[in-house]
């Protein structure tokens, strides 16, 4: 992936060793940066927090890229801290209610959207 040639396409500008601009996908002005990585894989950050899949698509409709897999597989690393939290809750939950079986309203909605969270990010199987 030639990433001078990406870079062109979209408006960016070099600024040392990476190419820096406006964001594909929310258009902000000199918030945008792209690079080579490491490994040699072209790497991209928006300071507006566009995600990953949001710009490689961004750049795939404009023809500047091939079509990639380039979805994420399991939850990240801060989905994976939010999920060790809400395990935390709920066992906490669960261990007041034998100790104190009419729990507050706020516990009870702090367990259920610890809940739902989790079962929205947990993997499957």
């Amino acid at each position: 992936m030639n990433i001078a040639y990406v870079a062109e396409g979209i408006g960016l500008k070099k600024a040392g060793g990476e190419y820096k601009g406006p964001c594909p996908c929310c258009g902000g002005n000199d918030r945008f940066h792209i690079k080579t990585g490491r490994s040699g894989n072209m790497m991209v950050y928006c300071r507006y927090l566009c995600s990953y899949a949001s710009i490689m698509r961004n750049l795939e409709d404009r023809g500047l890229i091939e079509k990639e897999e380039f979805e994420r597989k399991g939850p990240t690393a801060s989905q994976r801290a939010l999920i060790a939290q809400d395990r935390l809750v709920m066992a906490l939950y669960e261990a007041d209610r034998k100790v104190k079986p009419d729990p507050s309203l706020a516990d009870f909605r702090r367990y259920r959207l610890a809940q739902e969270r989790y079962n929205a990010m947990s993997p499957v199987g």
